[in-house]
C-alpha cells in the first residue's frame, strides 16, 4: 500500500508484553488517539466540497481510533493482571 501525504503512517505496534518500550510505546499511542480525537472533532466540524468525501475522512479517523482504542485496552488488561 502506498502512504497518502495527507494521512500520518502509523507504525503497528504490539504492546503485549510488559516492558519499559512498550510502556513508552503505550503513553504514544494514548497521544495519538487524541490527536485522532481532535481531528474528528475538527473533520466533524469542517465543510467541504464532497459529502462522500467528508464522509470518507470521517470513517477513517473513526476506524483509526477503534484500532489504537484495541491495542490500549489490550495492554490495559495485561498490565492489571
Amino acid at each position: 500500500m502506498t502512504p497518502n501525504k495527507n494521512r500520518p503512517v502509523l507504525p503497528h505496534v504490539n504492546l503485549l508484553s510488559l516492558d519499559p518500550q512498550n510502556e513508552k510505546q503505550y503513553k504514544i499511542t494514548r497521544s495519538k488517539l487524541k490527536d485522532f480525537e481532535r481531528s474528528l472533532k475538527v473533520c466533524r466540524e469542517g465543510t467541504f466540497p464532497s459529502k462522500v468525501i467528508h464522509k470518507a475522512m470521517i470513517e477513517s479517523l473513526k476506524s483509526q481510533m477503534k484500532d489504537l482504542e484495541k491495542e490500549i485496552r489490550e495492554y490495559e488488561n495485561l498490565k492489571n493482571k
